[in-house]
């Protein structure tokens, strides 16, 4: 590179800008020609900059406040924490980022970033620290994710963070050759990054292509925003920002890409619009090849002129710039895949104006958000009229007398009043000073709102200062109640601030789980939005309906997300109708049951990204997780394992290999997995899906998606008999780690604070559960039903109050019952019928307290059944099928009180088989197939019509019909074919006991040999295959099915009794005699229920009676007090 002879600040500003400071002693030897002078006075200005304070990408010479003098640099091949260093793929002037590749808890690869020996003073620190704290507020596809942070063992801080390798923004389009659209498009995704940013309250400061990275997932580009080493916050303070302050006359950013606000010394008033004219500059360069003022003209000129460039003069327009470059335009077009002429037509208007307004030097007159941008380059590829336009005459004139100040007179001046004298000038002038004064209310508005709602915010956090009277101790949620408490008088008159300050409080306290809390400040947020503000914040109001309806428990949560999508569609922002989408489908699947509308919602979203490719992130993914759930919620699961497959691979690819979306995407596609009898890939899919949530969370958190996954895992195992993997995993959790502690006595203070809360016991008895402390848990929950009790009789005109709590007590009583403690278990059903039927009969219209009653008394069914009080039981679900017959009589289109009322009728149906009364069983069956054939196959809840066929054989055969028994066996069979537990069961219900005919025993041989070819790890499968051999007389085949069962899970008394009978009538006496032997000595593994039991006697009888041996009196196991972990216990409900 070559320089003018005395040009020492053009060597000065590329010093600092293009090398780190241990460089400089060579760059210098070769930019100053050997000329002694220049050198010296190149070093002296080197020197003070250094002592005044580096610019970003720079290191002192000096470094007056080391906290430590550590030399020893890091190298390639060593380990820093978790992670060994492979290559440095970067340098800065306080830091060195390596490649590295992390080795636990999952390997892959990383950038780790580390302060340089030496550097590590107060300053340094604090703005290392700075950047990763923006960073780790971040959570955007396009915004490099922090993982970890730590210290050397000198204590040199470090941070790791997502590994990008990939190109600069400019240099990816022009190496790519995009043309003028697909550049828009991408620029678009840094657009929606940039806001994202803006909206955690991080400005980024220095936008410039290098600091985005363009990458490549499954062919698409991916941009990147992977350095914040200059990041500011909004509020000011954030992020010590006296080291970033401007008073030692500094400059922060990039000079080429500054605003001119940026570009003041001294300047501290720099806000969001600031990346707005960055991301103009970007743009600018993105269209044209080259950026507002010429690079080589800005490398000439010294430091004040750049900064006078940047303030004062206005860029020419793209289209201009194009015809203006020459010769060179033919390569920039060349990279567009266009020609100088249309290149320029394409520019000029529209993008013009866009890029225009986004370079305006009054900042007032700039887009207001990176939204904004985004939106306007959104209606020009839709061919839609653009918010920008054309400079006015005014603006032109305002802009001409700036320029030519200094020569512009009093005559001039005189000429533009007597223009405006006339009628038309008059006119103009009117109007745009109308135009003026609008936005510069709006404006003074917007910066009121802010400084109101960053004061009330900024002395919310001042009282949680562990020196402050509440001290240390102080919690999240005190903090919120406190200054929850104080809004109300405070902000009357102010609805703009009111409105925003509820809407933060609401999504807060939904992110605690505190929804009546939520409730309550994002009604009142919604309400301020649509009147008192008369919809003048369209995109606000639309954030806050979805928040709302976020809450599920919401019966308005449908409508909220709807009227969201409406505004979404309306302003032209794809980002925020895909999660619009996304959180309507919830609705729609999970409390609505309108599947056939959440179809449509899905191929709304499918077409919208594929017209954005941007929005195609995690939303995206989420909501393809979604349609799986709904496919397999219907039987289709073929097409759920295809789109669980789908969105697991898309997490992976926007969200990276440990974002939580992503585990509860292998979560969900584990399930749909054993549903279809693949429970080696479920327990592979439950074991990442585990991992990744102990690495978000930690194993000793409360989280209820940890136990959720690792509940399912015990099951599979227990399922299979696997006892040695099953007791890992559960030694696993028997552990303490660090940090339970610290939670339960989170939990135990926000009891003592809130003791008329039932949530706070609710949480408490979570966390109870999770450890395995039983006994504290029920107590938990207990005192929780209680409260909730009270709370009915001193608030009766607030149902939701008590609603809200009492669906989740429904728990309490159900691990009783999966405890055996089937007495207490009925009481607490017994509390929550009252609880319901008081809040149903006291509001008739609100059919959902009546759908709770009549759940209510289902579950209470269960303990009376345990307990053999069949005709209590039975009375209780026949309750619930009269209150569920008046629900679908009012609304005989909801998909979920008819689905519940087949599963209703299905259960007296069974009460009256097992009574012996299967004539009357056959007419509530028939009813229950009538409902379910109603909801369509579209609502179902599979593999439950499959039940109810095996149901309705078992009560055929009884009735001594075996044709008709085998035909709805095999009806049943048809809706599950690959539900390893319908084969298995189906097939065992026809072997287990004699009597059954040759037809019958040949297909229980064919579905027996089916489940085991599913799951061949899972013992019961061979257990039914070995039993169905032996009623058809095949002792051989019999002995050797039995004999895997054996070798998978052990001795087991079932296993043992069919194989004496077998190798008994083959001739193996004595090996018959050690077998039954060995099956009185034996428990089963789990507590049988009463079918199970009378199943093991009735074995016992039957090889007794072969053998010619005396009764032994030992059918039943000792009863043991634990939960029930094994699903079949459960195998004849058709839905849970």
């Amino acid at each position: 590179m070559g320089y003018e002879p005395l040009n020492v600040k053009s060597i000065f500003l590329d010093a600092i800008e293009n090398h780190p400071p241990e460089r400089w002693p060579a760059f210098l030897e070769e930019a100053c020609g050997g000329d002694p002078q220049l050198r010296r006075r190149a070093e002296e200005l080197l020197q003070a900059h250094s002592e005044l304070g580096s610019l970003p990408g720079t290191a002192s010479f000096v470094n007056s406040d080391t906290v430590q003098d550590e030399m020893i640099a890091e190298r390639p091949g060593q380990t820093v924490g978790r992670y060994k260093l492979l290559a440095e793929i970067g340098e800065g002037g306080f830091g060195v980022v390596y490649m590295a590749e992390q080795q636990e808890p999952v390997r892959r690869y990383v950038a780790l970033k580390i302060v340089k020996p030496g550097m590590v003073t107060r300053e340094v620190v604090a703005r290392f620290q700075a950047e990763r704290q923006a960073l780790a507020l971040m959570d955007h596809p396009n915004i490099a994710h922090v993982y970890d942070a730590g210290a050397t063992d000198s204590g040199r801080p470090y941070f790791v963070m997502e590994l990008v390798c990939g190109t600069p923004l400019t240099g990816y389009c022009d190496q790519h050759q995009l043309t003028i659209r697909q550049r828009l498009e991408l620029f678009v995704q840094v657009c929606h990054a940039v806001q994202h940013a803006h909206q955690k309250g991080v400005i980024h400061r220095d936008l410039k292509p290098s600091n985005v990275t363009v990458i490549e997932c499954d062919g698409a580009p991916v941009p990147k925003i992977i350095d914040f080493g200059i990041a500011k916050a909004i509020s000011g303070q954030l992020i010590h920002e006296k080291m970033f302050a401007t008073t030692s006359g500094q400059i922060i950013g990039t000079p080429l890409y500054m605003s001119p606000e940026q570009a003041a010394m001294g300047a501290v008033d720099v806000d969001t619009r600031s990346d707005v004219y960055s991301l103009g500059v970007m743009l600018y360069e993105l269209l044209v090849g080259s950026t507002p003022i010429d690079r080589e003209r800005g490398r000439k000129a010294d430091l004040d002129e750049v900064r006078r460039m940047i303030r004062e003069e206005d860029p020419p327009r793209p289209s201009a710039r194009i015809t203006a470059l020459g010769d060179a335009a033919t390569t920039v077009c060349q990279q567009r895949q266009t020609e100088p002429p249309k290149l320029s037509r394409l520019l000029r208007r529209e993008l013009d104006w866009i890029v225009m307004k986004a370079l305006e030097k009054d900042r007032a007159r700039r887009y207001p958000t990176a939204n904004a941008l985004a939106a306007d380059i959104h209606r020009y590829l839709a061919d839609e009229p653009v918010q920008a336009r054309p400079p006015t005459l005014a603006d032109r004139t305002a802009k001409w007398a700036r320029r030519h100040r200094t020569v512009v007179g009093s005559a001039v001046v005189l000429l533009i009043a007597a223009m405006a004298a006339g009628a038309l000038g008059t006119a103009l002038v009117w109007r745009e000073k109308q135009r003026a004064e609008s936005a510069l209310r709006a404006v003074e508005r917007e910066a009121a709102r802010s400084r109101a709602v960053i004061e009330l915010v900024q002395e919310m956090l001042a009282s949680a200062s562990p020196y402050g009277p509440e001290g240390k101790d102080y919690t999240v949620r005190q903090l919120l109640d406190k200054f929850s408490a104080t809004i109300g008088g405070r902000l009357e008159g102010q609805p703009e601030v009111e409105a925003t300050i509820r809407a933060l409080l609401g999504k807060t306290y939904a992110q605690l789980f505190a929804y009546q809390q939520a409730d309550r400040h994002l009604k009142a947020a919604i309400e301020l939005y649509r009147q008192t503000l008369e919809n003048q914040h369209e995109e606000r109001l639309a954030e806050c309906l979805l928040d709302y309806a976020w809450n599920l428990q919401t019966p308005e949560a449908g409508q909220a997300a709807r009227e969201a999508l409406a505004i979404y569609r309306k302003l032209g922002d794809p980002r925020g109708a895909m999660r619009a989408l996304w959180i309507l489908h919830i609705c729609l699947i999970s409390r609505e049951k309108r599947y056939a509308e959440a179809d449509q919602v899905f191929e709304e979203a499918r077409a919208l990204a594929s017209e954005h490719s941007e929005v195609a992130g995690t939303d995206y993914a989420c909501l393809i997780h979604g349609q799986g759930i709904s496919k397999r919620l219907r039987g289709q699961l073929e097409e759920a394992e295809a789109l669980g497959r789908e969105a697991v691979a898309l997490h992976r690819r926007v969200s990276g290999q440990d974002h939580p979306e992503l585990a509860f995407g292998l979560w969900f596609l584990g399930t749909t997995l054993a549903a279809r009898g693949d429970t080696t890939g479920a327990e592979s899919c439950f074991r990442e899906a585990l991992a990744i949530f102990q690495t978000r969370y930690g194993r000793d958190a409360n989280e209820r998606t940890v136990g959720g996954v690792r509940a399912d895992l015990e099951n599979l195992l227990a399922a299979r008999g696997d006892r040695a993997a099953l007791e890992q995993l559960r030694k696993w959790y028997d552990g303490k780690p660090t940090g339970a502690t610290d939670e339960l006595a989170r939990l135990d203070q926000a009891v003592e604070r809130n003791p008329r809360d039932p949530q706070t016991f609710l949480s408490r008895a979570a966390w109870f559960w999770d450890k395995s402390e039983f006994e504290k848990a029920l107590a938990d929950y207990a005192k929780g039903l209680a409260v909730c009790q009270r709370l009915a009789i001193e608030f009766p005109g607030d149902p939701q109050r008590v609603a809200a709590a009492a669906r989740n007590y429904r728990d309490h009583a159900w691990h009783l019952k999966g405890l055996g403690k089937t007495r207490q278990s009925e009481l607490a059903f017994r509390e929550l019928l009252a609880l319901w039927t008081k809040l149903a009969e006291r509001f008739p219209n609100q059919p959902e307290y009546r759908y709770q009653l009549a759940y209510i008394y289902c579950g209470l069914g269960g303990p009376l059944s345990d307990m053999g009080r069949a005709d209590e039981a039975e009375q209780c679900n026949r309750q619930a099928v009269a209150i569920l017959e008046k629900l679908v009589a009012d609304a005989p289109d909801n998909a979920m009180y008819r689905s519940f009322l087949a599963e209703n009728c299905y259960h007296v149906a069974n009460h009256l088989r097992r009574r012996g009364r299967p004539d009357e069983a056959q007419r509530f069956y028939r009813e229950a197939v009538t409902h379910w054939e109603k909801v369509g196959p579209e609502s179902r809840d599979p593999p439950g019509p499959a039940w109810l066929h095996l149901s309705r054989g078992r009560s055929y055969f009884e009735l001594g019909r075996p044709a008709e028994a085998l035909a709805q066996c095999q009806q049943g069979i048809a809706l599950a074919p690959d539900n390893v537990f319908v084969l298995r069961t189906t097939a065992w219900w026809m072997v287990r006991f004699p009597g059954s005919d040759r037809p019958m025993i040949d297909a229980a041989i064919r579905w027996a040999e089916k489940a085991a070819e599913l799951d061949p790890r899972l013992p019961s499968c061979w257990t039914t295959l070995g039993a169905a051999h032996y009623r058809a007389g095949n002792w051989k085949e019999a002995i050797e099915a039995l004999q895997k069962a054996g070798q998978l899970r052990g001795d087991n008394p079932c296993d043992l009794l069919l194989l004496a009978m077998a190798q008994w009538q083959l001739g193996q006496k004595d090996e018959a005699r050690k077998s039954y032997q060995r099956a009185i000595e034996q428990s089963p593994f789990e507590k049988p229920d009463a079918e199970s039991a009378e199943e093991l006697r009735r074995f016992h009888a039957e090889a007794e009676n072969l053998l010619g041996i005396e009764p032994s009196g030992k059918a039943e196991s000792p009863k043991t007090e634990g939960p029930t972990r094994n699903p079949e216990n459960a195998k004849e409900n058709p839905t849970r």
